[in-house]
């Protein structure tokens, strides 16, 4: 399922554990290239770090900026609906 490999891709690549609290938002996702084009969805989990301190494994150097922030980056894909999301959710 998209959240069985969130959450091994989470462990794996970033070594970090966390607990799941579920679907947190679905964004539409395409990507275009000259003439072609490719569309599908990208599941965004809400959950908590069990462990603190990421371990990138990164054999492609893929995602090896992974870190922690204060600051949502402004290059963040979706960055405003994740802004909204976290907002309304954590003000309860």
């Amino acid at each position: 399922t998209f959240r069985e490999a969130a959450e091994r891709e989470l462990a794996e690549e970033a070594g970090v554990e966390a607990t799941y609290d579920g679907l947190a938002m679905l964004t539409h996702v395409e990507v275009v290239h000259g003439d072609r084009s490719v569309e599908g969805v990208l599941p965004v989990y809400a959950a908590r770090a069990e462990t603190d301190d990421p371990h990138v494994a990164d054999p492609d150097d893929e995602i090896s900026a992974a870190r922690w922030f204060e600051t949502l980056p402004e290059d963040t894909r979706d960055r405003d609906s994740l802004v909204e999301w976290r907002d309304r959710t954590l003000s309860v």
